[in-house]
C-alpha cells in the first residue's frame, strides 16, 4: 500500500493498532495512544447517557444529557482524529531535525496536537461529576471509568507536551503555554479531586 493511501490508525483493528504500538516503529507513540484513551473516556461519557436517555425515571435531567451527548459526541470525533493526527506530527518532528529545517515550526505542532487532547479532556470530564451523582445508577461505574480515562489521558497530552516544549526558542511563547496549561491542570485537579471523594 503507498504511503498516501495508508490506512489510517483510527481505522485499524485494535488488535494490530496495538501490535504497531508495541512494536519498534516509532509511531504510533504515546500521543497517540493519550487520544485513544481519552477517546476511550468520551465513549464511556455517551454510554452513561444514552443509558440516561429517554428514561421517564430522568426525566428532570433530560435537557442536560441531550446536551452532553451532543457535546461529547463531537469531542469524541476530534479525540479520534488526533489519534492519526499525533503520529503524523511526530513523523514531521523527526524529518525536520533530520532536515535541520523547520524545527520550531514542526514542534510547535507537536506542541499543539497534544494540547487539543488535554483542552477536549478537560472540557469532557466536567461532565463526570454530574453524570456520577445523577444519570443512570446502573452506569455508575462507568462515570467513574469515563473520569479516571480522561485525567489519565490529560496527564499523558501534557507529558508530550513538556517533552518538546524543551526544544522551543520563543520563550514567550513557552511562557504563555505554561500559565495555560497550570490553569488547565489546576481545574482538573479539582474535578478529579472532587470524583475521588465520592463512593461508588
Amino acid at each position: 500500500m503507498q504511503e498516501g493511501t495508508k490506512m489510517k490508525l483510527y481505522n485499524l483493528k485494535i488488535s494490530r493498532y496495538l501490535e504497531q504500538a508495541s512494536s519498534k516503529k516509532p509511531a504510533p507513540g504515546g500521543g497517540s495512544v493519550s487520544a485513544l484513551v481519552s477517546a476511550l473516556g468520551a465513549s464511556m461519557i455517551e454510554m452513561v447517557a444514552n443509558f440516561t436517555s429517554g428514561k421517564d425515571e430522568f426525566s428532570h435531567i433530560q435537557g442536560k444529557v441531550k446536551k452532553i451527548l451532543s457535546a461529547t459526541r463531537e469531542a469524541r470525533r476530534k479525540l479520534t482524529l488526533l489519534i492519526e493526527e499525533d503520529a503524523q506530527a511526530y513523523r514531521e518532528v523527526s524529518k525536520a531535525f533530520k532536515l535541520k529545517k523547520d524545527t520550531q515550526r514542526a514542534i510547535k505542532k507537536a506542541i499543539k496536537v497534544p494540547l487539543k487532547i488535554a483542552e477536549l479532556c478537560l472540557f469532557l470530564i466536567k461532565f463526570c461529576p454530574f453524570l456520577i451523582e445523577k444519570a443512570n445508577p446502573n452506569l455508575r461505574s462507568d462515570a467513574f471509568i469515563a473520569e479516571e480515562l480522561l485525567y489519565t489521558g490529560f496527564n499523558c497530552a501534557l507529558r508530550n507536551i513538556e517533552i518538546n516544549q524543551k526544544y522551543l526558542i520563543n520563550k514567550d511563547f513557552s511562557k504563555k503555554l505554561d500559565k495555560k496549561l497550570k490553569k488547565m491542570k489546576s481545574q482538573i485537579e479539582r474535578i478529579h479531586k472532587l470524583v475521588k471523594g465520592r463512593k461508588l
